[in-house]
């Protein structure tokens, strides 16, 4: 039979809906990646010892990420079969791949407004929160190294300096002695 049911192609919407949970899945992903390395940055800044989320808090977290990232993909393709008024299709650019896209004022607003907040741009502002904070970590992590070998540069000059004064200390009371200097150094 035909595949049109007077609001887009069956097909479409289901290529449409797995591309958009795997797309918006895996940002997601990247974000719990990016906040886990964040938490060990924190760890080594702090020198203590990094314990890794254990594998079932894991498992539950991407069960529940990857259980909202299917409802939100259902919900952006799906919903206009229920509401034919909602503000997204997927067939409504044809090409290479299904996606929703926008297509008029109301579809660019939600597009924008939900679809990339939610699949792009909040994902990306929280990784680059955390990255933000593996580099002050980093950061932190230098400046005290610097801050360490200043101090063990200063330690060694210091020791260099209290050496010449003590040679120097010496010759002048060899001088005042009036005993004959040697020519060889130390």
């Amino acid at each position: 039979g035909d595949m049109w049911d007077g609001h887009g192609h069956y097909w479409c919407d289901l290529q449409s809906g797995y591309t958009l949970f795997g797309a918006v899945g895996s940002m997601w992903v990247n974000v719990l990646i990016t906040r886990e390395v964040s938490r060990l940055a924190a760890c080594t800044r702090d020198m203590v010892t990094f314990k890794p989320t254990p594998i079932r808090e894991i498992w539950k977290g991407l069960c529940l990420l990857f259980s909202a990232t299917a409802l939100f993909s259902a919900f952006v393709v799906f919903t206009y079969r229920v509401f034919p008024s909602f503000p997204s299709r997927s067939h409504a650019v044809r090409g290479l791949n299904c996606m929703p896209v926008e297509y008029d004022l109301p579809s660019r607003a939600f597009f924008y407004g939900v679809t990339m907040n939610v699949a792009l741009f909040l994902p990306l502002a929280l990784i680059g929160w955390f990255a933000l904070r593996i580099w002050a970590d980093t950061v932190h992590d230098d400046a005290l190294e610097q801050g360490r070998a200043q101090r063990r540069i200063g330690g060694d000059v210091a020791r260099m300096i209290s050496r010449v004064v003590a040679m120097r200390r010496r010759s002048h009371d060899v001088v005042a002695s009036g005993e004959p200097q040697s020519t060889t150094h130390d």
